[in-house]
């Protein structure tokens, strides 16, 4: 199997003409993250956004060598109060064969996520706002220690 390196800058040209934006790294040298929001006629479907987990480090202009590292796909929720959860992830990208092959695997991989997010969003929402799960209908916040707080809330509003 033939690795192949992808530049940073190719591959952030790429997403960022697709509509993908790099979100702020948490800690310096930790892996370049690109995210684009699942959104439904413009604005944000319930905090979804497609994540690309790049390959690359913060302060590098290449991704790891020889096929060290795979590029992921993800579907993240975002909560107001700036939690996250990872709610679906697609087969990881291999960087393998050209450039313009690994960059069209990941077009397709991030699709693939879009269109659960986009699905995601036209179900039905838990009480706290967030999406459900399509195949368990459990909130995808559930694990957020305001979870259980926002859902009193959401009980005691809708009982007045």
């Amino acid at each position: 199997m033939s690795y192949v390196t992808v530049p940073f800058k190719t591959l952030s040209e790429f997403l960022a003409v697709k509509g993908f934006t790099q979100r702020p790294c948490r800690k310096p040298g930790a892996e370049i993250v690109m995210s684009h929001p699942v959104a439904k006629g413009g604005v944000n479907a319930h905090g979804l956004q497609v994540c690309i987990w790049t390959s690359v480090k913060d302060g590098q202009v290449d991704a790891a060598a020889c096929g060290a590292d795979a590029i992921r796909v993800t579907l993240v929720y975002f909560s107001p109060d700036g939690n996250s959860a990872g709610v679906a992830h697609a087969t990881k990208v291999l960087r393998t064969g050209t450039v313009e092959k690994v960059l069209e695997r990941l077009i397709d991989r991030a699709r693939e996520m879009w269109q659960i997010g986009h699905d995601m969003s036209k179900k039905s929402h838990c009480l706290c706002g967030a999406p459900c799960y399509l195949d368990s209908g459990s909130c995808v916040d559930r694990h957020n220690p305001q979870h259980a707080r926002n859902m009193a809330q959401a009980s005691v509003a809708r009982a007045q």
